[in-house]
């Protein structure tokens, strides 16, 4: 009976058969997939029970009928390798079915590093704040694109009490969904479900009048004629104030950007003081190795070579007047990306300086007011302290400290930069445009983002390329009964939950991605997606990663020049001489630096001593894989990380996905055998099956037997004898 089993599971029949039956599911899935979408086929092909046991079955088959033609013959080495190959092949997909993890990572510069991901995989959650079931929702695992093309949509969901019933009955399509939100009290949320938001009204004469609004921590919403950001952290020092009429001293200082290609284009700023009259020009040397700024000033001629007096104070000798030139930045092929001056290329194409000219102090009733000249290089506007060719003009940055204060940072256009600490209810003249302010009504220490959505018409649904799905749900409790439509949460963090009252029994349902920890924490030190110039097309994404705070390490000589500013604004993230950070770009003259906090600054190399690098820089195509073990490439048990995506609007937020193949080494050398095995089949078999080679005649016929006159038959004797006579 076992040798008939046997022989049935390695016959041609059973394999032809198999083979067929998946040739017409793969082709059934593939039309699910075109027409319908990838969810739909998954549910009724590929993850089916009934798809797995039939690769069982045709690994089975093809173990069995490999076995039972053991011993194998020369002839049938390609045959066997193919089908070992294949055999591997299913068993790494199978190892990565059921063991395998893909996911991804929303990270936030400036945010606490993340331990966790989100699947693909969603799963209902049902919150009772109080009585039976409170606390920690209710789980239902459940798949929404399957939901919105299915006849039958309905799931039954646990609700964590007995007297409470929810059911799906099915998804449906809305648009608009995240465009407008306010954040509300979250207090019957667990903490790991809210987050802090600030509910702000913001007036303008110019503006028709007051627009209220709210923003949770690490949004970015557009003011009109400013940007407000909610953050972590304290706010940066604030530049001097230009108030005029004001009996303060400020430092004179004029602000001069020149190209060495367009001497005839000089951009001038002046902060403080009338203009200095001061003429410059940028000399580079064909290699463009050693930049020289020419200035005349007050009938004086200065020569000063750029490289070696980076970011360093040139006094000038002979004016009126302590008076000094600070080299802010050399930019050997200048250009400007996302509003950040940098090099397009390594080579020297497009030389340009930015300096500073700093004077004795001047009253501050004397400081002009920001022309058109104060801005972009190429004659964009005013850029504020950030540099030129900043396209945020007008920002507010609303931070939360470690002491639950808020705080602001105002960047004004017309006003300049300005720090304080927020009060609740108080006007805050911003100087956005005329009588503008800002005024935060509210402060929640835990909120979550409430929608508005709108639900489309089903014929206009298949050609909205906008709309998303929220679940109609139905909830049932003491004999009565409601219908609501429950929105999704991307984030854990911001859950958007259905608030719903039924038979005296109070319910919060959402709906999001299924969350599973990895064994380590991720940060995000900086993102940036470079754009293609003129035009909106991003040329890269590019994402610093941080793994178990493993920063970056750079050393700062003894007498580094910049040591005590660095201390004083930097101070957490420097022990003794040692900035804790990720260097982002590095060229011969300087590095460019990011913190865990955001803070983004260049560093010039004469005052570095020794720079360690632990952080991941990922691009397209240009994955990393933690934890460092040597052993994990090769069995898949390590994690890959790949730049994934990112958020219109935002460059402090990254998506990266995740992923975990540990059934990448059977299925790989599975491929090769596969291929090996087909080579041999096809080109070395012959050389398996060849002849033996020809022996001598004369060999061979004394090999041959002899048979006597006497016994052989007649016809036998009587051909001998002719034979002889012929002889």
């Amino acid at each position: 009976m076992f040798k008939t089993v046997f022989r049935f599971l390695a016959s041609l029949h059973l394999a032809l058969f198999l083979l067929t039956v998946l040739i017409v599911a793969c082709a059934i899935g593939t039309i699910y997939e075109s027409r319908v979408n990838a969810e739909v086929a998954r549910h009724w092909v590929y993850n089916a029970p009934w798809f797995n046991a039939w690769l069982v079955l045709l690994v089975t088959n093809l173990f069995c009928a490999a076995a039972i033609r053991y011993p194998w013959k020369p002839h049938q080495t390609g045959f066997v390798i193919t089908h070992a190959g294949i055999i591997l092949l299913l068993i790494g997909g199978m190892i990565d079915r059921k063991w395998g993890v893909e996911g991804y990572v929303g990270l936030t510069v400036g945010d606490a590093p993340s331990d966790t991901m989100n699947l693909r995989e969603q799963e209902m959650l049902v919150f009772r704040p109080t009585g039976a079931g409170s606390g920690e929702p209710a789980r239902t695992p459940l798949k929404v694109d399957y939901l919105a093309n299915t006849r039958d949509p309905r799931v039954s969901v646990a609700s964590g009490d007995p007297g409470i019933q929810v059911e799906v009955l099915g998804a449906v399509p809305v648009r608009g969904f995240m465009s407008d939100y306010e954040a509300v009290r979250a207090m019957d949320l667990p903490d790991q479900h809210a987050t802090p938001g600030v509910r702000w009204t913001f007036f303008g004469e110019m503006m028709g009048g007051a627009h209220p609004g709210s923003i949770l921590l690490n949004d970015r919403i557009s003011l009109g004629p400013a940007t407000l950001h909610f953050r972590r952290g304290l706010p940066p020092e604030a530049a001097p104030k230009t108030v005029a009429g004001s009996d303060e001293k400020a430092a004179h200082t004029e602000v001069q950007f020149v190209f060495a290609n367009h001497p005839d284009m000089p951009t001038v700023k002046q902060l403080a003081g009338p203009a200095t009259g001061a003429k410059a020009a940028l000399a580079v040397d064909a290699k463009g190795e050693h930049p020289v700024l020419k200035v005349t000033m007050r009938g004086k001629d200065f020569e000063i070579p750029v490289r070696e007096n980076l970011e360093k104070h040139y006094e000038l000798e002979g004016l009126e007047g302590p008076w000094h030139l600070r080299i802010v930045g050399y930019y050997h092929d200048f250009i400007i990306v996302d509003g950040k001056k940098t090099n397009r290329s390594a080579e020297s194409k497009n030389p340009a300086v930015e300096f500073q000219l700093v004077g004795p102090p001047v009253e501050k009733s004397a400081t002009p007011a920001p022309d058109a000249q104060a801005g972009d290089p190429h004659g964009g506007g005013a850029s504020g302290r950030e540099g030129f060719g900043d396209p945020s003009l007008n920002v507010m940055t609303l931070y939360l400290g470690d002491d639950g204060k808020l705080r602001y940072h105002l960047k004004s256009r017309k006003s300049g930069e300005k720090n304080g600490e927020v009060v609740i209810g108080q006007a805050l003249e911003t100087g956005f445009a005329k009588g503008a302010t800002f005024t935060v009504d509210e402060f929640l220490p835990r909120s979550v983002a409430r929608t508005n959505y709108k639900e489309i018409p089903p014929e206009q649904a298949a050609d909205d390329e906008s709309q998303q799905y929220v679940l109609r749900c139905r909830v049932a409790a003491g004999g009565e009964d409601q219908t609501v439509l429950v929105p999704p949460s991307h984030d854990p963090k911001r859950l958007a939950p259905a608030d719903v009252e039924v038979g005296g029994q109070r319910v919060l349902l959402t709906f999001s991605s299924i969350t599973q920890k990895i064994p380590f924490t991720v940060a995000l030190m900086r993102f940036h997606a470079p754009r293609e110039q003129g035009s909106d097309m991003f040329r890269t994404f590019e994402s610093n990663l941080c793994f178990d705070d493993r920063y970056d390490r750079v050393t700062l000589k003894a007498d580094a020049q910049d040591l005590p500013a660095i201390r004083e604004h930097l101070g957490e993230f420097l022990e003794d001489r040692t900035l804790k950070c990720a260097v982002v770009a590095e060229n011969p003259a300087d590095l460019t630096l990011a913190t865990a906090n955001g803070a983004e600054f260049r560093l010039p190399r004469n005052q570095v001593s020794d720079v360690v690098r632990n952080t991941r820089k990922i691009y397209m195509n240009n994955p990393t894989s933690y934890p460092e073990v040597w052993w994990g490439p090769w069995t898949g048990t390590t994690y890959k990380f790949s730049q994934s995506g990112f958020e219109k609007g935002r460059s402090d937020f990254s998506t990266v996905q995740v992923l975990r193949d540990p059934g990448w080494l059977p299925k790989w050398v599975g491929s090769l055998m596969i291929c090996f095995g087909i080579f041999t089949m096809f080109y070395l078999k012959p050389y398996f099956r060849r002849a033996p080679a020809a022996r001598p005649v004369a060999a061979a016929v004394a090999a041959e037997p002899t048979i006597s006159k006497a016994s052989a038959p007649a016809g036998i004797a009587t051909a001998s004898a002719s034979k002889e006579t012929n002889a």
